[in-house]
């Protein structure tokens, strides 16, 4: 059984740094227990019979699909050229993480930005200002017909917009998809079908995400039905559909090249998620239901924030 409290000789993730206690961050927070009970610090790669980061490399191989993952200090760079391995949680910065299983992309410090992500063995520390990684080439086939986003977060505030995950054009800063958590604690996702078609921002209901606390967001866009549905902690909390033109004859979906971790509301350079962002799955033209949504989920909360 793997011990996640320990995840290399000599390294406490309890103690990210001196008088940190990553176990309870704040009054009433339990970072070693996700809210049906399951203890964090024993889960490791396999709980409840589940192996899933084999799990994520079956359903990803193969596919335009990755994940992005903190957990794993071999993928998580101090450098853009990704030479130099990061090693020491709570201290080092991350200028470059490549994705694992599925296809192999990179997402780089922004050279207009000075910021990057703060390691801290489990996650990046997001501070909401200047901490923006992106991918430099094109990451997305020239067209989606589906997608399936996973991710566990923990924001240190909702008293404004945090913008989770954005995809723009290759080359400028155009939004395509926009996954954020909103003022009151809502949650919204902006996106729409073929390039031509109007933008659609399906909003949730307030009060489903809390400050300090860890908790995994998921949405599922099928291009070609036009099916959308957000979920949170596994939980469905919005179920809609996309207008547009797209997909009916089977035509694939929006072109969104880039892809921006953390980006700002109004996609621009200047303010980003404050607060945690752990794992994270992206299944490329999967539509995920039942067992591999769940799955995905699975993998994201193998380890507190």
């Amino acid at each position: 059984m793997t011990d996640n409290r320990f995840p290399s000789p000599g390294t406490d993730a309890r103690f990210p740094s001196p008088g940190t206690d990553a176990r309870f961050p704040s009054p009433g927070v339990d970072n070693e227990h996700l809210a049906d009970g399951t203890d964090t610090r024993f889960q490791g790669a396999s709980y409840g019979g589940v192996d899933f980061v084999a799990a994520m490399s079956t359903l990803l191989s193969g596919t335009p699909g990755f994940v992005i993952d903190p957990n794993d200090a071999s993928v998580n760079f101090t450098d853009t050229a990704g030479t130099i391995p990061v090693s020491n949680p709570g201290v080092d910065t991350v200028a470059r993480f490549n994705t694992k299983f599925g296809t192999t992309v990179y997402n780089c410090q922004n050279g207009t930005v000075s910021g990057q992500y703060l390691w801290t063995g489990t996650s990046y520390q997001l501070d909401g200002i200047d901490d923006l990684l992106q991918n430099t080439g094109v990451a997305w086939p020239s067209g989606m017909t589906a997608l399936t986003y996973t991710v566990r977060v923990r924001i240190d505030s909702t008293a404004r917009e945090n913008a989770v995950l954005g995809l723009s054009t290759s080359v400028t800063t155009t939004i395509r998809l926009l996954f954020r958590t909103l003022v009151g604690g809502g949650l919204g996702l902006y996106l729409r079908r073929l390039d031509g078609d109007t933008q659609q921002d399906f909003v949730t209901s307030s009060g489903l995400v809390t400050a300090g606390v860890d908790t995994t967001l998921q949405f599922v866009v099928n291009y070609l039905t036009g099916a959308v549905e957000i979920f949170v902690n596994g939980t469905s909390v919005l179920s809609s559909t996309l207008t547009g033109t797209d997909g009916v004859n089977g035509v694939s979906a929006t072109s969104s090249a880039r892809w921006r971790d953390a980006l700002n509301p109004t996609n621009t350079l200047n303010d980003w998620l404050g607060g945690r962002q752990g794992a994270q799955v992206m299944a490329v033209n999967q539509a995920l239901t039942g067992t591999d949504l769940a799955n995905c989920r699975g993998f994201v909360e193998r380890f507190a924030l």
